[in-house]
Parts: C-alpha cells; structure tokens; sequence
C-alpha cells in the first residue's frame, strides 16, 4: 500500500470516529430534553388535576347552594302567590 492510501483510510477512519462521537453526543442530549419534557409534562398533568379537583369540588358546593337557593325560592313564592290559600281557604284571608 501506498502512503497516500494509508493518509486517506485513515482520514476517513477520523472522520468516521468523529461523525459517530458527534452523532451519540445529539443521541444523549436529545435522550436527555426527552426526560426533561416528560417530567414538566408530568409536573403540568398533576397541577392541572389538582386544580380540576378543586374546581370540581367548587361546583360541587355551588350546586348545593343553588338546591337549596331553589328550595327557598319555592317556598316564598308559595307564601307570595299565594298558593296554600288555594289549599287551605279557612286559614287564610278570614280576617
């Protein structure tokens, strides 16, 4: 062989090192941006249920409040309109 061939295999050799040293290098620090996304995922994905919860709990309540909102509503519109006076006509507007 000559030494002008050696000289090229062996540039192509460095050359191949290097592409492949560089190539694993991206690999691990994509590899690396990778597990740093899915744990900010995973931090975003548990805030986020934690503030449904107390959304859903904050409903909860609030539909509670308007049940018996309703409740109160239908009984002063009872006494309002006068809708006992209907069912009990001895106890009301006698006097």
């Amino acid at each position: 062989m000559s030494m002008e061939l050696i000289a090229i295999i062996g540039a192509s050799v460095a050359i191949i090192s290097a592409g492949t040293a560089l190539a694993g290098l991206i690999l691990s620090s994509q590899r690396a941006q990778r597990a740093e996304m899915q744990a900010q995922f995973q931090a975003q994905r548990e805030e986020m249920q934690t503030e449904f919860k107390i959304t859903r709990e904050a409903i909860g309540e609030l539909r509670e409040r308007m049940a018996r909102l309703e409740g109160l509503v239908d009984g002063l519109s009872d006494a309002l309109f006068g809708r006992r006076v209907a069912e009990e006509p001895t106890k009301y507007g006698t006097d």
